[in-house]
């Protein structure tokens, strides 16, 4: 968790731009589980990368459990 939240509010600044608004909501479930959210004004959606992309797969792995 320590580095996944910098990395997802880096990748806001790094794609939508510096001074765009970022909300980070952190909360621990009933079965014990936390749930990081990072949300930005950007309304594109997350994309699928080619095999040949050399990035654009960053979000795509981030979504969903960590270190499980």
């Amino acid at each position: 968790m320590q580095l996944g939240v910098p990395e997802l509010v880096a990748n806001v600044i790094r794609h939508v731009g510096e001074g765009a608004p970022v909300r980070v909501r952190v909360a621990r479930g009933e079965d014990g589980r936390t749930r990081i959210e990072v949300t930005d004004p950007d309304p594109r959606a997350l994309r699928h990368a080619p095999d040949t992309d050399e990035g654009g797969r960053g979000l795509v792995r981030a979504v969903g459990p960590i270190g499980g």
